[in-house]
């Protein structure tokens, strides 16, 4: 006996609920495990699973995200030089400024050079560098189509 769509089913007979036709039961009969893992987890995760419905930012795929690491899935054998935890942190910082950079529209080499030469200037006076140096206050120098 197991719970779907909140009836008690007990083969292909429930309890309470609808009576299903033929075809839907040998479909239930070949299928079952499946589809009851299935229906749980939609059952279970509905609101989660739909919440893109609600927020027209969201996405219904993580296509964008995947796309955008793909060339480092495909040079990850170049990265070998990163075999401590520093040098990993040091790769997926500068990855993750390159892929803002590129997500914001902006030229990644010369939002990099921004960067790194204004960092320590406006860490030195000890002003909020970090928000400072966000893609969306990068100067207009910074854009991939200025030259």
């Amino acid at each position: 006996m197991f719970t779907l769509l909140g009836f008690q089913w007990q083969g292909m007979k429930s309890s309470k609920g609808p009576k299903i036709p033929y075809k839907i039961q040998l479909f239930f009969i070949t299928q079952t495990p499946l589809l009851v893992i299935t229906l749980t987890y939609l059952n279970n995760n509905g609101k989660e699973l739909s919440e893109y419905l609600n927020d027209g930012r969201l996405e219904i795929s993580n296509n964008l995200a995947e796309r955008s690491i793909k060339p480092f899935v495909i040079d990850r054998k170049n990265f070998l030089f990163a075999n401590t935890p520093k040098g990993a942190k040091a790769s997926a910082v500068t990855f993750s400024l390159i892929q803002t950079a590129i997500a914001n529209g902006l030229d990644p080499y010369k939002y990099l050079r921004y960067v790194f030469t204004e960092a320590p200037k406006i860490a030195a006076t000890g002003a909020d560098w970090i928000n400072v140096l966000l893609p969306e206050n990068a100067p207009a120098v910074c854009l991939a189509s200025s030259n």
